[in-house]
């Protein structure tokens, strides 16, 4: 099976099967204080947020499509699989009247077209997926089109290398492939801490989890026009230090 389909059935299952987790909407801690940790991720004021038209690209189970909900914005969320969408939806039933969803292949113009129509936002924020595609700057210009000038796009992506990172490859081509997914959640509930399973699953199950440079991730915000482009470091992940958290302003 090609790793294309491998990371499309891991991200599908993944967000039908497991939903509870540690910074996930199942987290009380997480979903009450949510718009807190929007706000210190994108490093931005609360009244940045009302009003604002955002698309929400690779939405998962709906957790920061959740906290631009709770500030008052006004979210498109899409997905490449049913279930995440499915999801999402579901999570921000409480603002059912503000919120779209739609299936959609981010690496695919005429697709985000076709779902998107001529939609211009305000925020095309997307979290932790590019780098999932097979194609990351791809799926980044292909996004650009649909904000607005003066509009911002704030993106998560895998910087290059961090040791865990090259453990978790490693284990994930050695060990998972062997096991179909309901095999891989068995093992790795024996050996993921509390709170931690869907983490784990996210890290190890997905074929495609591309890495890439800040130089390279900036270059892209710059040959698409942005300003104002910087590398964000969100105080609710100090963990994360090689994770490349950038944002810019389109001119």
């Amino acid at each position: 099976m090609a790793r294309e389909e491998v990371t499309r059935k891991a991200f599908e299952y993944q967000w039908k099967n497991l939903q509870d987790g540690d910074y996930l909407l199942t987290d009380k801690r997480f979903k009450d204080d949510a718009d807190q940790f929007l706000m210190k991720e994108l490093a931005l004021p609360k009244t940045w947020f009302y009003g604002k038209f955002v698309l929400d690209a690779g939405s998962g189970g709906g957790r920061w499509s959740y906290g631009f909900l709770k500030l008052g914005s006004k979210v498109v969320a899409i997905d490449y699989t049913k279930s995440a969408v499915e999801t999402t939806l579901k999570n921000t039933s409480d603002f059912s009247n503000r919120i779209q969803g739609f299936q959609a292949n981010i690496l695919s113009r005429k697709n985000l077209e076709k779902n998107l129509k001529k939609k211009s936002f305000d925020m095309v924020f997307s979290w932790g997926v590019l780098h999932h595609t097979g194609n990351t700057k791809k799926a980044f210009d292909s996004l650009v089109p649909f904000i607005k000038h003066g509009g911002m796009m704030h993106v998560y992506i895998y910087g290059r290398w961090s040791f865990s990172k090259r453990v978790a490859l490693s284990l994930s081509n050695t060990f998972l492939p062997v096991l179909n997914l309901d095999q891989q959640k068995m093992l790795l509930s024996k050996i993921a801490p509390k709170g931690k399973l869907h983490t784990f699953f996210d890290t190890l199950s997905p074929k495609i989890a591309d890495t890439h440079t800040e130089l390279e991730v900036v270059s892209w915000f710059r040959e698409n026009g942005f300003v104002n482009i910087k590398r964000v470091y969100p105080e609710w992940c100090p963990w994360d230090i090689t994770g490349l958290h950038i944002q810019g302003t389109k001119k």
